[in-house]
């Protein structure tokens, strides 16, 4: 969900400007257990293998593609946070760091 994508409000705060498109050399973080995710991008109805040597290494993760766009001098950082269909919660707070640092978080939440 983009909250605000408004150039004039500043949706960055004191920087200002339009939220999208992600400008290259930000400082993005990608939290939430999908952010390392390669056959869990996949629909319920997609093959246990997906890519030609019986692996799922030819899909690309979100951090990775995030991290490809982003440029060179640009900084992508990833954390679970918290695992799927668990009580596992001791990820929360490296995630929590992550994105205070970052000027963007993105947290791909269901993706079936």
């Amino acid at each position: 969900v983009l909250l605000q994508n408004d150039p004039t409000a500043g949706a960055r705060g004191e920087k200002g400007g339009a939220l999208l498109p992600l400008r290259k050399a930000s400082r993005i973080a990608v939290v939430g257990p999908q952010a390392e995710a390669r056959s869990g991008l996949l629909s319920d109805y997609a093959s246990e293998q997906a890519c030609s040597d019986g692996t799922d290494g030819c899909i690309p993760t979100i951090t990775e593609a995030i991290r490809a766009e982003n440029g060179a001098s640009g900084h992508v950082t990833s954390s679970p946070g918290v695992e799927i269909s668990s009580n596992v919660t001791s990820g929360i707070s490296a995630a929590l760091d992550l994105a205070k640092a970052a000027d963007v978080v993105v947290d791909p939440l269901d993706l079936t």
